[in-house]
């Protein structure tokens, strides 16, 4: 089974784009655009909205890694937490669990069959699950406890809301996808994103092309 490994950057560039782009989530959940970024779509939970804010999420985890996807998520639980803790909770979780989903999806892809659409693939199939089914636990979990619910209208609420998790999640891994693509791999080189596993697959590479297939100087 192919190994997670986590690359945590400390580079000045890395963290700047960490800045900026957890800026444009705390953005997107303090002034969201009812009916374009924010939209409410469950009449029987009016809680739960569909919006953009896990796009810039999972640019932060392609470009920078993991560990740098979940601070931003941390920022985001911040810029929601000081109107609505209990919502903060909640987000937190749903994005958290599809940045793992995705990530781990990603991950696992044996090198043989690496390639962007199966990343892609595997990690929307995973993350958009992990997110649905997960918070389907989260709220019989939570729900009885910050809102005194009875355990079967919590698992009703999870299991209505199962889908357009999945919904969600898709927007989120397909949105945030797209974006990366968008930036000109010159660019990408540049500010560094990508920089660590590109460097990785390298030297991968390097390591089995024998020597005398690589080309001289």
């Amino acid at each position: 089974m192919p190994q997670v490994r986590f690359h945590v950057r400390h580079d000045s560039k890395s963290i700047a784009l960490l800045g900026v782009f957890s800026a444009m989530v705390a953005v997107l959940e303090v002034f969201p655009i009812i009916g374009i970024t924010d939209l409410k779509v469950v009449p029987e939970v009016p809680s739960f909205t569909l919006d953009w804010t896990g796009i810039p999420i999972i640019f932060i985890t392609i470009g920078l890694g993991l560990v740098y996807s979940m601070v931003s998520i941390g920022v985001m639980g911040v810029a929601i937490g000081y109107r609505n803790p209990v919502g903060a909770v909640f987000k937190v979780a749903a994005e958290s669990l599809t940045v793992i989903g995705y990530f781990i999806g990603r991950t696992l892809v044996p090198r043989r069959f690496r390639s962007e659409k199966t990343q892609l693939l595997l990690g929307l199939l995973l993350g958009s699950l992990l997110r649905a089914a997960g918070m389907v636990y989260v709220n019989v979990t939570l729900l009885p406890v910050l809102y005194g619910l009875p355990t079967d209208l919590a698992y009703s609420i999870g299991m209505i809301l199962f889908p357009w998790n999945i919904l969600q999640a898709a927007i989120n891994i397909v949105g945030g996808t797209i974006l990366y693509r968008t930036v000109p791999e010159n660019l990408a080189l540049q500010v560094g994103l990508g920089e660590g596993r590109s460097m990785e697959e390298t030297r991968f590479r390097e390591l089995e092309t024998p020597d005398s297939d690589r080309v001289q100087s």
